[in-house]
């Protein structure tokens, strides 16, 4: 696991926090996504059909990430303006709206562009 120390014990902890799309889903969507492209591409070149899984999935990881770090920080609010202030930010935000949500849960690797 790549992580980094958190307490004295140099324990290792994830480099992100997994609250949006958790480790099992991405990892799922990794394999499903990475399936796809070695079919697609056949046997001839597995390399390409690599650089393509990468290409395919770096845009939606890199957005889950932005989306967890966000959320370590918002989950973590000890109680007070800060705290409420978020309360109040939620009740419009983007991230928990449904499309947001739908973006998050309808990942579908049969239907990536390029394949």
């Amino acid at each position: 696991m790549v992580g980094r120390p958190h307490d004295p014990a140099r324990r290792r902890v994830p480099s992100d926090v997994p609250v949006h799309g958790s480790g099992r889903g991405t990892a799922i969507e990794d394999g499903a996504t990475l399936a796809a492209c070695l079919v697609a591409g056949g046997d001839d070149n597995p390399a390409e059909a690599l650089r393509r899984y990468e290409r395919l999935r770096r845009p939606r990881v890199t957005r889950l990430q932005d989306m967890s770090r966000a959320n370590k920080i918002r989950f973590h609010l000890p109680d007070g303006p800060a705290q409420m202030a978020r309360d109040a930010e939620w009740e419009t935000a983007a991230d928990r709206s449904p499309e947001a949500l739908r973006w998050l849960d309808g990942f579908d690797a049969g239907e990536l562009p390029g394949l």
